[in-house]
């Protein structure tokens, strides 16, 4: 999939940016690749690469017959069947993983610009009614925690009782790996080390997109960066860092039809003595004005290879980022994805109405990409009140409410 979140940064006072529709229109165009933070810098995430028939269909189901519409025909998707199976194993322990249910976040559309109550994740909050779990932030310069420390919408969300979840922005591996960078390094580690609180950290997220791999160096040089990164922050006593290794899902996917051949996902990955949790980012881009080629796919079908993958490893699975366009010709569209795709992530019994449910039981975290692109796409939660609704049902649901399971000390900020 190709990943959208890569356009917005962390909006500092001191580095004031605001969307660029100029911006967004060029990255978003037919074939354009997705900027990335620094001054909207270079990265893209593929979409799903379209997965061949399978051979037989899941389990009758009701819903899954007569879902073609003039904006959607689900009829795919609904009868996909994962590589993964549908019954999840029991789930990897961690720092900050629930045993069970899992925590939810979204990226929304904040600003330090901004006062805090005036934050995306803050008028979510109040329209649903609850406080998320985890909030997403990125910011695009290599040395921009080395120069400024952590940000003021890193401190807001933990004195709102929110886990931040920030994005570091990549940098030439080659530069790394040679020691040249070891002093930025050393101090964004001891800048992150007196945040003093605990906080993932996703460096170089969808890392395996191909317009990462000019400054990467390849999965070799890119393995070899991260492994020098985490050693010093190891030697820097940053021990409140959670690593969270975040590809695309859809470089778990054979062919790799959206990302020029580029080395798939699991090539990235730095073996499971330097990371943390395993996260992916996906995204339902059928009917989309970007990809018109591909077709509408529901959660089971964008994370199943990658899930195969993460079920190798002892570590927490989080899906980094997810979500799905509104839908004009087809309102109902939208909302039922949302639906089937907390099902999937939920405990709940497999039906065969639902054969979906409980598929991913065994995902710790989820992180919804709140963000409304205009023309090119409407990925919020308030994109419509069928929408709405359908987020703020499963948002109510005990099963995403396990912070109090946790022990991390800013939830003692969070309102009861």
């Amino acid at each position: 999939m190709r990943s959208v979140a890569p356009v917005l940064i962390s909006r500092r006072p001191r580095r004031p940016v605001r969307w660029s529709i100029v911006a967004l229109t060029a990255a978003l165009a037919p074939g354009a690749l997705l900027p990335l933070p620094h001054a909207l810098a270079q990265t893209k995430a593929s979409p799903p690469p379209k997965s061949p028939p399978p051979s037989k269909t899941a389990p009758a189901q009701s819903q899954g017959a007569d879902q073609k519409s003039q904006g959607t025909d689900q009829n795919a998707s609904l009868d996909y069947v994962p590589t993964a199976g549908y019954d999840a194993p029991p789930r990897s322990p961690g720092r900050l993983a629930p045993p069970h249910g899992a925590l939810m976040g979204v990226h929304s559309d904040d600003s330090a610009n901004l006062p805090p109550d005036q934050q995306g994740v803050v008028k979510l909050e109040q329209t649903i009614g609850r406080t998320m779990d985890i909030n997403n932030h990125y910011h695009g310069a290599f040395d921009d925690f080395a120069k400024h420390g952590m940000g003021k919408l890193e401190q807001w969300d933990v004195e709102g009782g929110r886990i931040p979840l920030v994005g570091w922005g990549c940098t030439a591996s080659d530069r790394i790996v040679s020691g040249s960078l070891d002093a930025t390094i050393h101090q964004t580690a001891q800048a992150m080390k007196a945040f003093g609180h605990e906080f993932f950290l996703r460096y170089c997220w969808e890392m395996d997109g191909d317009r990462r791999q000019g400054e990467i160096k390849g999965p070799a040089k890119f393995v070899a960066a991260w492994q020098r990164m985490y050693k010093i922050f190891k030697d820097e006593a940053a021990d409140n860092v959670i690593w969270v290794w975040t590809p695309n899902a859809a470089g778990f996917k054979d062919g790799r039809k959206y990302t020029g051949g580029n080395p798939p996902a699991p090539s990235f990955y730095p073996g499971d003595e330097y990371v943390d949790w395993i996260a992916a980012d996906g995204y339902n881009w059928g009917v989309s004005k970007r990809d018109q080629g591909d077709r509408w796919r529901q959660a089971l079908e964008i994370f199943d290879e990658f899930m195969v993958f993460a079920r190798q490893h002892p570590k927490p699975i989080m899906i980094g980022e997810y979500g799905a366009q509104e839908q004009s010709q087809d309102p109902e569209a939208k909302p039922r994805w949302m639906r089937i795709a907390h099902d999937t992530f939920m405990d709940k019994p497999r039906t065969d109405q639902c054969p979906w449910c409980g598929a991913f039981k065994d995902v710790a975290a989820v992180v919804y990409f709140d963000v409304n692109y205009g023309a090119h796409g409407d990925w919020r939660i308030m994109s419509s009140d069928a929408t709405l609704a359908a987020y703020k049902e499963y948002s109510a649901d005990p099963y995403f409410h396990q912070m109090q399971t946790l022990a991390w000390p800013p939830a003692a900020n969070r309102t009861p």
